[in-house]
């Protein structure tokens, strides 16, 4: 005759008893880990850098970009058929300063 009795015991395993005559069994299963996930590791290694990508346009929105003369501070403008560097002192807004 076999008898069996299965225990939950801890509250991530399974623990079965099986037992005849002249031997027992105990067996053990766990049911996994519940509970938060820490935080994530360290990041790995970063590997060597890609090659360089084809150059992208010289244009914003169609519009070809010209750059000359550039000086610290310069802002793109755009003048109604291409975007151009002007001087930041060149540009204002109509104030009294």
């Amino acid at each position: 005759m076999t008898d069996s009795i299965v225990i939950t015991s801890a509250p991530m395993c399974i623990v079965s008893i099986q037992s005849n005559a002249t031997t027992i069994e105990v067996g053990m299963t766990s049911i996994g880990i519940r509970g938060p996930v820490g935080p994530a590791g360290p990041a790995g290694a970063t590997g060597p850098a890609g090659p360089q990508g084809p150059p992208g346009p010289n244009s914003i929105g169609g519009y070809p970009i010209t750059v000359s003369s550039l000086q610290s501070s310069d802002l793109i403008q755009f003048s109604g058929i291409a975007w151009q560097n002007v001087p930041q002192s060149s540009i204002v807004d109509g104030g009294i300063f």
